[in-house]
């Protein structure tokens, strides 16, 4: 059976899973564009955690929040066997369904937004470990998207976004 800190660890993010603590430290979480499933969590070589310079292919917090606020988005961690969709409203709410193979389906409330480290974030008061999920995205070769934490480590992969709230079309 999963432990909740993974849950929290995954919901995230997210994003979007997604999110509002200034300092906030960026944990493993939920990202992503194209309709295609992603491929399993990817890791990160030094000189990736330590480049002083943004790669061009990195979105910024106000990047992802265009892709994203108004939005729902579909993610996934093969390596967890976790799939969830989180819908980020322009008032700044954010709701997730977690969903890990196995298991019931978990719903989360919680916010979205910005911090000062230029990340997007997400807060599910609800979980009781690890509550605050802050990230920047990577693009991938196949157009999905990458949760980069600040530590350099990588998290779930977003596999689609859908206008508007569709939570719904996950079940």
């Amino acid at each position: 059976m999963i432990h909740v800190s993974k849950i929290a660890a995954v919901a995230v993010s997210a994003a979007a899973l997604g999110l509002i603590v200034a300092g906030c430290q960026s944990q493993g979480g939920p990202a992503a564009t194209a309709e295609a499933p992603a491929a399993a969590e990817a890791t990160t070589t030094a000189a990736d955690a330590t480049a002083d310079v943004m790669p061009p292919d990195e979105l910024t917090a106000a990047e992802i929040s265009a892709l994203f606020v108004g939005n729902t988005v579909f993610g996934q961690l093969d390596s967890w066997k976790l799939t969830w969709t989180e819908y980020f409203a322009p008032n700044g709410t954010a709701k997730a369904l977690l969903r890990f193979e196995g298991q019931a389906d978990m719903e989360l409330v919680g916010k979205h937004y910005s911090n000062d480290r230029d990340e997007f974030c997400t807060e599910y008061k609800e979980l009781p470990d690890q509550q605050v999920f802050c990230h920047k995205l990577t693009v991938l070769a196949d157009g999905l998207h990458q949760q980069v934490y600040a530590d350099g480590t990588k998290g779930g992969i977003y596999t689609q976004i859908l206008e508007g709230e569709q939570i719904d079309a996950f079940r």
